[in-house]
């Protein structure tokens, strides 16, 4: 009986330390929620140690300034948890200048995988996201002219992605809100915010177009203040 209570005992440890191990705050990597700092390189640094682990949860610790961003926050990793708290990443004037296209186009946070291995399993939720798209392309006001400068910048895109959940997020000026583009299937949305949009607030590529998203669910999401 005591060699059975010690190996449970042993047991719960373990999986109590894989619990704590799992778990990767973005500012044990660099990141500083101070406004300024760029915390691209660290939030990617964290999502890069999950991904070598197997999956995680990736903490961005709530603060009381944004945390800056200079590039997309790629979740490309299986089995993955970002989750902030109420968090808010602020893109930086200027940052996707110039990228105009599909294959360097920055979108805030993009969920995706290949055709070939899509990315699953995938959990975004307690964020909020300042795209600052007039702070790109100097305030603007065509939607093609803006495009020509700094691309389609969206709050979030998923791509070739299955089972993904996105929860409690909050949007600000985006082009576009959220997108679940090509090969995105049995994905949900819900108590998602989308506010001063230039384009549109939520897209979803249909399922007729081949590779189109299919089984996509939007629940409590709002949009308003389209600019």
């Amino acid at each position: 009986m005591n060699k059975m209570k010690i190996l449970l005992v042993a047991t719960i440890l373990c999986i109590a330390e894989f619990t704590k191990a799992a778990e990767f705050l973005v500012t044990d990597y660099g990141a500083v929620a101070d406004g300024t700092t760029d915390c691209s390189p660290a939030i990617a640094a964290a999502i890069e140690a999950a991904g070598a682990a197997g999956g995680g949860t990736v903490v961005l610790p709530a603060a009381d300034k944004p945390y800056v961003i200079t590039d997309t926050i790629h979740l490309r990793t299986d089995n993955l948890h970002f989750t902030a708290g109420g968090a808010t990443v602020y893109l930086k004037d200027g940052s996707s200048i110039g990228r105009t296209t599909a294959d360097n186009m920055l979108h805030i946070v993009w969920i995706h995988g290949t055709p070939e291995r899509p990315v699953e399993n995938v959990r975004l939720d307690g964020l909020s996201i300042d795209a600052n798209y007039w702070g790109q392309t100097g305030n603007v006001a065509s939607w093609q002219g803006s495009r020509a400068v700094a691309g389609i910048t969206r709050g979030i895109k998923i791509h070739h992605a299955r089972h993904i959940k996105i929860d409690n997020v909050a949007i600000r000026r985006p082009f576009v809100g959220m997108t679940f583009g090509l090969g995105s299937h049995y994905c949900h949305a819900s108590n998602i915010t989308v506010t001063e949009f230039h384009h549109d607030a939520f897209g979803v590529t249909p399922g007729y177009v081949t590779a189109g998203a299919t089984h996509i669910t939007y629940e409590r999401c709002t949009a308003a203040d389209s600019m």
